[in-house]
This record gives structure tokens, C-alpha cells and sequence, in this order.
């Protein structure tokens, strides 16, 4: 169980450092929203660290991982909020990201945090996979590049993606409290959608790495 343990740990952090390499070699490619969230996913990587570490260490603080949570509801919050210029969609984004705000100081103050995991979580993911899909899929009909060369669509894909997929896997996490074997089922399918998030996110910023070269052959 130990080694399962360290492989998983290993697996979640090992891809970060493709993203950080070609995300840095693109970075002045990127677009706004693409540095914002390449820059959520460093801060990911470092709390990943520091989980990890922790947990290493028989540390667990709740705090913690719901506000990283909350940040990662607030970026993509932020992110969606950017790409969608429908003025009625953009009231929607920011009135549950106020409320979900809200709802996270009143839980902690309240000293019942556990249930701002459970409750929150799903709530945010109920949001987020119906905007995440409608996003990704304006992007899709009304782009004119080639989306395969497109960082945009690899990212969109890859927060839709692990949105949906994460979602479910929580689901079947909160059934597996007493039942081992499902428990760590949904611990390897968690680390497996993870992967292939990462996958995703690594082939987007390979196309800035392309973009790069290609304007630095125009201009020599």
C-alpha cells in the first residue's frame, strides 16, 4: 500500500514538469487566460509538494486543501469569465463565485468545514462542468485555427475533462468511507484522469513551443 502510495505520488507530480518547461519556453505566446491558468498550475504543483510532504508526515490540515479548492474555483471562475462575453453568463460566473466565497468564510468561521468540502465541492462541480462543455464547445464552432494547433482547445479540454471525470470520482469516493477496495479504486482512477489532464494540458503548451519556433525562423 506504502509503494502504491509513493507511485501515485509520483504520477501526480512527474507530468508538472513538462508543463513548467515548454509553459516557459511559451510563455511570451501565451495568451492572457493561458498565463493565468499556467501560472495556477506552478502554484498547483508546488501545493502538491507540500501535500505531499505533509501527508508524508501524518499532517493533515483540512484548511488547506478546501482553500485550495476555493482557489481553483476562483481561477477557472476568472478564466470562464474572460471567454465568455455574454453579459448574462458573465453575471451567473460571478454571482456563484461570490456565493461559493461566502459560503467557504461561513463554514470555516462556523468551525464546520467538513461540510464545506461535501457540499461546496459539489456544488462548484455542478457549475463548472455546464460552463466548462458550453465554453469549450463555442470555442470549438467558432474558432478559425486548426484547433489541433491550438493551446486554447488542449487546455479547455483538459479542465472539461477532469471537471467531469473528477466529479464522478468524487462521487464514488464519498460511497467508499467503509469499503477499502472501492476506496482505492477511486484513488487510481483519480490519479489516471489526473494523467490524462496533464497529457493535455502538455500537448497545449507544446503548440506555443511550435508557435515559438516558427516566429523565430520568420524573423532570422
Amino acid at each position: 500500500m506504502q509503494i502504491t502510495k509513493v507511485i501515485y505520488g509520483v504520477l501526480t507530480l512527474l507530468p508538472f514538469i513538462p508543463i513548467y518547461i515548454y509553459g516557459k519556453r511559451g510563455y511570451n505566446y501565451m495568451e492572457r487566460e493561458i498565463k493565468i491558468y499556467w501560472l495556477f498550475l506552478m502554484f498547483a504543483f508546488v501545493y502538491q509538494i507540500g501535500l505531499s510532504l505533509a501527508a508524508y508526515n501524518h499532517l493533515h490540515n483540512i484548511f488547506f486543501i478546501v482553500l485550495f479548492q476555493v482557489i481553483e474555483y476562483s481561477v477557472l471562475s476568472i478564466l470562464f469569465y474572460m471567454w465568455n462575453p455574454n453579459k448574462f453568463l458573465r453575471f451567473f460566473i460571478l454571482f456563484f463565485l461570490v456565493f461559493n466565497l461566502i459560503s467557504w468564510m461561513y463554514f470555516y468561521i462556523g468551525e464546520n468545514i467538513n461540510y464545506s468540502i461535501s457540499i461546496d465541492k459539489h456544488l462548484r462541480n455542478f457549475i463548472l462542468i455546464p460552463l466548462s462543455f458550453f465554453t469549450t464547445y463555442k470555442f470549438a464552432i467558432s474558432s478559425e485555427r486548426d484547433l489541433l494547433n491550438d493551446t486554447k482547445f488542449w487546455i479547455l479540454s483538459g479542465v472539461l475533462i477532469n471537471i467531469a471525470l473528477c466529479s464522478f470520482v468524487l462521487v464514488l469516493r464519498s460511497y467508499s468511507l467503509t469499503n477499502s477496495e472501492v476506496h482505492n479504486l477511486s484513488e487510481g482512477l483519480l490519479v489516471f484522469v489526473n494523467l490524462v489532464t496533464y497529457i493535455l494540458f502538455i500537448k497545449g503548451f507544446l503548440c506555443l513551443q511550435a508557435k515559438s519556433k516558427y516566429s523565430g525562423s520568420s524573423l532570422s
